[in-house]
């Protein structure tokens, strides 16, 4: 029997992410479960899409950022920046290393919430529609 997940709000996502593997399969979990989703592959890129997106008048509903990207701008930094141009802005770190202060106490660094990989569809969708 196949598992139901809940429609969403059909907003949308902004994902950051520098290996291609990830930023594929989060963009096919986030269109399989009703969202918009555009990705980018450093926090520069992020920034950028995000005040295109604002000034465009169809803003991102939330931002996925990894934490740690290879070469650029990482979500430490990126969520800074992004914070600068819009406080209310709706962010999500994700990253693989669990134990990283950053995806412990995420709240204190501006994000809304942390997700671990490799991403899990029913906890992506959870975390999204508890923001959204």
């Amino acid at each position: 029997m196949a598992v139901q997940y809940p429609a969403s709000t059909g907003a949308r996502i902004l994902v950051m992410d520098d290996e291609p593997a990830v930023l594929a399969v989060a963009t096919e979990f986030l269109h399989y479960i009703g969202y918009r989703v555009d990705g980018v592959v450093n926090g520069h890129e992020a920034i950028q899409a995000y005040q295109r997106a604002a000034e465009s008048g169809d803003p991102y509903g939330a931002v996925i950022l990894d934490l740690f990207i290879d070469a650029g701008m990482g979500g430490k930094e990126a969520i800074e920046r992004l914070r600068e141009f819009d406080p209310q802005v709706k962010a999500i770190i994700s990253s693989g290393h669990a134990r990283d202060p950053l995806i412990t106490n995420y709240v204190a660094y501006g994000f809304a919430a942390s997700l671990l990989k490799p991403y899990r569809l029913r906890e992506l969708q959870d975390t999204l529609a508890s923001m959204l």
